[in-house]
C-alpha cells in the first residue's frame, strides 16, 4: 500500500546508498514499489536484458536478493527481491525473507 510516509522513507533510503547511479536508484525504487521483479511480472526498464543487467548489478551490491525458481520441465526464472521493505508508516523492515520455490 502506498502512503506518503512510505514513499518518503524509500526515497531517503535510496538517496543514502553510496556508489549506485541514477538509473540503479530508479530501478531500486521500482522494485521497492512493486515488491519484486522477474521476467514476465509486468514491467521492464527499457528491455528484458537491460532490466536483468540492472537487477544483477543491484544484487551484487547486496541491495536485492536473487533467487532462481523452477516452474516446470527445464524452465526456471530469477526473481529479485529487495533486502529491505517499508511498512505504510515508513518504518524499515530489514532482512526480508527470500522466496521459496513452489513445492519446496
Amino acid at each position: 500500500m502506498w502512503t506518503l510516509q512510505k514513499s518518503i522513507a524509500e526515497t531517503s533510503y535510496i538517496k543514502s546508498l553510496p556508489g549506485i547511479g541514477k538509473t540503479q536508484r530508479e530501478i531500486l525504487k521500482c522494485v521497492l514499489d512493486h515488491g519484486c521483479w522477474y521476467s514476465g511480472c509486468g514491467w521492464l526498464w527499457t528491455s528484458y536484458h537491460e532490466t536483468e543487467r540492472l537487477m544483477e548489478s543491484l544484487a551484487k551490491r547486496g541491495l536485492l536478493v536473487a533467487t532462481t525458481l523452477e516452474t516446470g520441465k527445464a524452465c526456471e526464472y530469477t526473481r529479485y527481491d529487495p533486502v529491505v521493505s517499508f511498512d505504510k508508516d515508513g518504518k524499515i523492515n530489514e532482512s526480508r525473507p527470500t522466496p521459496k520455490a513452489e513445492g519446496a
